[in-house]
């Protein structure tokens, strides 16, 4: 015992003797370690690096101080400086010195400045080779080579930095500043952990966990990953590897994400979202040779959930998307977006002035129509959604799906449930040609028009009514008015039995209720009415709708035959309604689309000859209803007549 004490202590004598002499060299020495690091940096980025001032403070763990460090930037960067300190502190491990390595225990970087950008063509600055790096290596520089001493870090910390980041293409920059960054190497493996408190745009970020070395990003060999970061009410979990990193290839990262609310990544999108939540999205990010792929895939916002596949292919002249998805539920609430408060005060300090300030005499719109957006990327997309609404819509077992190539958006087919019934409907929408082209075909079948009527508005209107529709339209132009000027095509729909609610507290300006309020006789002593049928059937030609005897009710009270015209260019309504009715034997609808006036026993009629119009001006406004009527329904009922486009006897 006593023998291995005394060889101890010599031992531990003859180590404190080489460091104490190791601390002497380096004092004496600064300048040849300067220029090590020097040329170790230079050798490795091919940039310029400057150290200012070095002092050495003594100790078993000697500290080198450096003031003034800097390191330059790519020839076409804005700046002419990449990093910058003011201050930069060295540890340095003595004993790893007799191995000839130099290991630094710890680097320490105060107030730096950390300047990165891409240029116009999207290389960024931080990668330092312009070409990979020579293989013909000759014999006497790999000799010279392995004369140089290891270089090797187990701890880098930076205080008080900020990272600078502009892109070259559209130059919009961004700052984040970093109170405290830590990465420690582990003493096995290439991984290391890493700590980093930062704030972007005022908003704090915290990462924590594990990554590959900074040597092996740069070296574009495989980087590992498991990071949390965690920011205002935002938490997040990557974790996986990235086979080249430099060239952001062979990827396979998992990624995990929760906000409180949609509004929570306002900040990052640079954009306000709607509050809306919890949010929470899941997937699987890798690559392959023409682009990227998300799979095992999905997102829940509030009641609504997305899963699936999607990919992503950059190779393609235009950059398209591939997804095949599916959802349980897709809620319209989860997405709405609120009015801004400043409008909302607004309304609620005067309601009525913000209702004139809204209210528009057309119902189509001259804005341009998004279509441009369609030549940029092409899709190919597919859902499958168990219970989902389009246009407050509610629908059952959708099945979409959409092709879009050249400018050339294809969406067949589209088929769903809706309100015990079902649809499919067929819509092309061209935009390669200068002029944009738009094609639907719809089709429902057994949809109960009151319970879709209730879904809309709440309201009771009708129960039952098994309702049928038939639509064929095709128009074009770049807004929704030049379509609607130019549509040409049919509409087609009957309605079957039901109960029809006359209830005078529902009208709340539906103008169907309004017209069937003036039109019924006994709409003041009888609530509800038996409904037979209904048609509603309107030929379109270069924007005019027009019916020939095409509208029809018949329901227990009242009969009801009419035609007209809508001008969708003009946005102007010409309808004329005849019944037995004794109030009302004639109704005119005329007047704006978004809002016509309501007419009794009108003096005029329609302008153009059709069927109706004739046999009124044959018979006389004088004449008793019922004659008029009954002319028109000689050979036939109304429905019946409306169906199949019957003329009157003559």
């Amino acid at each position: 015992m006593k023998r291995a004490l005394k060889a101890f202590a010599v031992l531990f004598a003859l180590v404190a003797a080489i460091m104490l002499a190791g601390v002497v060299y380096l004092s004496s020495h600064l300048d040849e370690f300067k220029h090590l690091a020097i040329t170790q940096v230079e050798e490795a980025t091919g940039r310029k690096l400057v150290i200012g001032e070095a002092r050495m403070a003594l100790s078993l763990k000697p500290e080198i101080i450096i003031k003034d460090v800097s390191l330059e930037n790519s020839e076409w960067a804005s700046r002419p400086l990449m990093v910058k300190a003011e201050k930069l502190a060295v540890k340095i491990n003595l004993l790893a010195l007799l191995f000839r390595e130099i290991v630094f225990d710890e680097i320490l970087f105060i107030a730096p400045e950390i300047y990165l950008e891409t240029n116009a063509q999207g290389r960024g600055n931080w990668i330092f080779s312009e070409e990979p790096a020579d293989q013909s290596t000759t014999p006497a520089k790999k000799e010279n080579k392995s004369s140089v001493p290891v270089v090797s870090i187990k701890q880098l910390d930076i205080k008080k930095g900020q990272i600078y980041y502009r892109e070259g293409a559209t130059e919009r920059e961004s700052s984040v500043s970093i109170e405290h960054f830590t990465v420690q190497h582990l003493p096995s493996g290439d991984a290391q952990t890493l700590e980093l408190e930062a704030s972007y745009l005022e908003h704090p970020i915290k990462v924590k966990g594990k990554a590959g070395r900074l040597k092996s990003f740069l070296g574009n060999v495989p980087f590992i990953m498991d990071l949390a970061i965690d920011t205002t009410d935002i938490q997040a979990q990557i974790s996986g590897k990235i086979t080249r990193p430099m060239d952001f290839q062979g990827l396979l990262i998992d990624l995990k994400l929760k906000a409180e609310t949609l509004s929570s990544l306002s900040w990052i999108a640079g954009s306000a979202l709607p509050p809306n939540g919890p949010l929470a999205v899941a997937g699987r990010l890798s690559d392959h040779k023409s682009g990227y792929r998300a799979d095992n895939f999905s997102v829940q916002l509030g009641k609504s959930d997305l899963s699936g596949s999607i990919e992503f292919f950059t190779s393609e002249a235009r950059p398209k998307i591939v997804a095949k998805l599916t959802s349980s539920k897709i809620a319209p609430a989860d997405f709405k977006r609120d009015a801004p408060t400043g409008m909302a005060q607004k309304s609620a300090e005067n309601p009525q002035a913000e209702d004139q300030q809204g209210d528009s005499p057309y119902l189509f719109s001259d804005e341009p129509l998004p279509l441009d957006s369609l030549k940029k990327i092409d899709a190919d997309i597919s859902l499958d959604a168990k219970n989902i609404a389009l246009a407050s819509i509610p629908l059952q077992n959708l099945h979409m799906k959409l092709l879009l190539k050249n400018g050339l958006l294809t969406i067949k087919p589209l088929s769903a449930e809706i309100a015990d019934g079902s649809f499919t409907a067929n819509l092309i929408i061209d935009a390669a040609p200068e002029v944009d082209k738009v094609t639907a075909v719809i089709h429902a079948s057994q949809v109960a028009l009151g319970k879709l009527l209730k879904a809309l508005s709440g309201e009771v209107y009708l129960d039952g009514g098994k309702t049928d529709i038939d639509l064929e339209l095709s128009g074009q132009g770049d807004s929704a008015r030049a379509l609607a000027s130019s549509l040409n095509g049919q509409v087609f729909s009957t309605v079957g039995e039901g109960q029809v609610n006359y209830d005078l507290s529902l009208a709340g300006g539906n103008l169907g209720v309004e017209i069937l309020k003036k039109i019924n006789p006994l709409a003041e002593k009888q609530k509800t009415s038996r409904l037979e049928c209904m048609v509603v059937r309107f030929d379109i030609k270069d924007g005019v709708a027009t019916t020939d005897k095409g509208l029809a009710f018949e329901s227990q009270a009242l009969e009801v035959l009419g035609d007209g015209a809508i001008d969708l260019r003009t946005e102007q309504v010409n309808i004329l309604l005849s019944s037995k009715s004794t109030v009302a034997s004639l109704l005119q609808i005329k007047g704006p689309l978004v809002k016509p006036g309501v007419n009794v026993n009108p003096v005029g009629v329609l302008k153009k000859g059709t069927s109706l119009g004739v046999a009124i001006l044959t018979g006389g406004l004088s004449a008793a209803a019922e004659t008029v009527f009954d002319r028109l329904t000689a050979v036939g009922s109304p429905c019946e007549i409306a169906q199949q486009g019957l003329s009157p006897k003559k």
